[in-house]
């Protein structure tokens, strides 16, 4: 529980439960009922048990109280620290602390982070863990045993950290152990498993933020703990170095190129292409069709271009590529193979995608903003390419059919002409021979002119026939 005093750049008196990092604005006195049989008053209760009234005091030197019809400014029921105060009523559940105002209404969290106090029935948002602060402000698992089960829960927490250690940590070369990033990247992988496999099955461990669990693992490990001091510093490092890797994914198109696929993270409200680093030893275009069959399930290895893709800087330092997967089908069944990694995967139409910061709802898109602009144009290019290539297609299979109705005409010509050249042959054979037959019946006769005469003369000299 946070709370901002005058000046500390949020609005006065604010109450909430939205900040990860410890500090002393979140040093609250529990300040017993005023006795007046008692001499001394607005003393800090020595006890926490259930049944105790109490009014909590700041760090500012403020109350804990609620806004009502005549706060100014603060809407009704709202927790807010004033001068005023009220008193509450403690009640101890499981190890846990839950406060009741004079009218039965308990103190709850919103999902804002917002504290107000409405509804007589208590839930889970109504239970909170209490933990010394005095002068050390970063050991948040130190909780008071209000019931003998708290101690336990911490045990068990702080043995499933030191677990983690040995099987992640200790493992490594000593030159990862000593390289900030790598060191953060391995404490990242922890952080997953922690949450995936131990907080999610065990409402006793706590669930926890990346940069505290990796706070965590500094205070318990003994490899880490001479540098225990240095995290925070430790901490901005890498979330520089993150900032500055370059980063490689897939834009999933469909037939038309109309439509493209897009991820938002579990707990996320904006939308994102499936995107991520990549592993050592590993290429590019794999690092890319990995991060698609985690996100979203999706195998994209025999479809992948390697000079298919956009390219952008999404900060000064931050290179993002992203290739171009053209042609999935829209029933696809995406599903992601990630534990509270991914929330939502969804077909989007690109022409409804903003392309201005400004414009509605183009919060949800913020993060693709520059990359749609580029992806349009992009797939405007390669429309006029693939129509060009088309064009090109159409026209060389027009022509091989001319030149083959030209082939088809010279060798029907041709076959034609041979035809005709052997009819013709067939023909002068047929006519030779009729005439040599014909000579070789004939010949004596017409060429023996002797024969011929004598048998002229023959008769007429037989019968004695005088020609004058």
């Amino acid at each position: 529980m946070c709370v901002d005093g005058e000046g500390h750049g949020y609005t006065k008196g604010m109450v909430t439960m939205n900040r990860s990092r410890p500090g002393p604005w979140e040093i609250l006195s529990f300040i017993k009922k005023p006795d007046p049989n008692k001499k001394y008053q607005n003393a800090a209760l020595p006890t926490i048990e259930s049944g105790s009234v109490v009014a909590i005091r700041t760090f500012h030197g403020t109350f804990l109280q609620i806004a009502t019809k005549k706060t100014q400014g603060t809407q009704q029921g709202t927790v807010f620290a004033g001068k005023d105060g009220c008193w509450f009523t403690v009640t101890i559940v499981s190890g846990r602390l839950t406060l009741k105002d004079a009218k039965g209404n308990f103190l709850r969290v919103k999902s804002s982070g917002k504290i107000i106090c409405s509804g007589t029935e208590m839930s889970k948002e109504c239970l909170f863990k209490v933990f010394p602060r005095n002068n050390d402000y970063d050991d948040r698992r130190t909780y008071f045993d209000m019931d003998g089960k708290a101690v336990q829960h911490i045990r068990a927490f702080e043995s499933a950290v030191v677990d983690l250690c040995g099987r992640f940590l200790l493992s490594l070369p000593p030159q990862q152990l000593t390289a900030v990033d790598r060191l953060f990247v391995q404490i990242e992988q922890m952080w997953w498993f922690y949450e995936d496999h131990l907080a999610d099955k065990n409402d006793n461990l706590p669930h926890l933020t990346q940069e505290e669990f990796g706070r965590q693992v500094f205070r318990l490990c003994k490899l880490l703990q001479p540098s225990y001091k240095k995290y925070d510093e430790f901490y901005r490092m890498f979330k520089q170095y993150l900032s500055r890797i370059p980063v490689f994914g897939s834009i999933l198109l469909n037939t038309k190129m109309t439509k493209c696929v897009l991820v938002r993270s579990y707990h996320g409200k904006s939308w994102m292409f499936p995107r991520g680093k990549v592993n050592e030893g590993e290429t590019h275009e794999a690092a890319a069709c990995r991060e698609v069959l985690e996100e979203i399930g999706y195998d994209c290895t025999k479809d992948i271009r390697a000079n298919e893709f956009i390219q952008y800087r999404e900060t000064k330092l931050k290179q993002v590529t992203l290739f171009v997967i053209i042609g999935v089908e829209e029933s696809f069944n995406f599903e992601t193979r990630t534990r509270k990694e991914i929330g939502k995967i969804k077909w989007h139409d690109i022409k409804d995608i903003p392309l201005d910061k400004s414009a509605p709802g183009a919060s949800k898109y913020k993060g693709i903003i520059k990359a749609t602009k580029i992806l349009r144009n992009w797939i405007s290019g390669k429309k006029k390419q693939m129509a060009a290539l088309n064009k090109k297609e159409k026209k060389q299979k027009k022509d091989k059919g001319k030149a083959s109705a030209r082939n088809e005409t010279v060798e029907t010509a041709k076959a034609t002409n041979v035809q005709k050249k052997q009819k013709n042959d067939s023909h002068k054979n047929t006519s030779d021979s009729g005439k040599q037959q014909r000579g070789k019946a004939m010949g004596n006769t017409f060429l023996d002119h002797e024969k011929i005469m004598q048998a002229f003369d023959l008769p007429l000299l037989k019968q004695k026939i005088t020609i004058r």
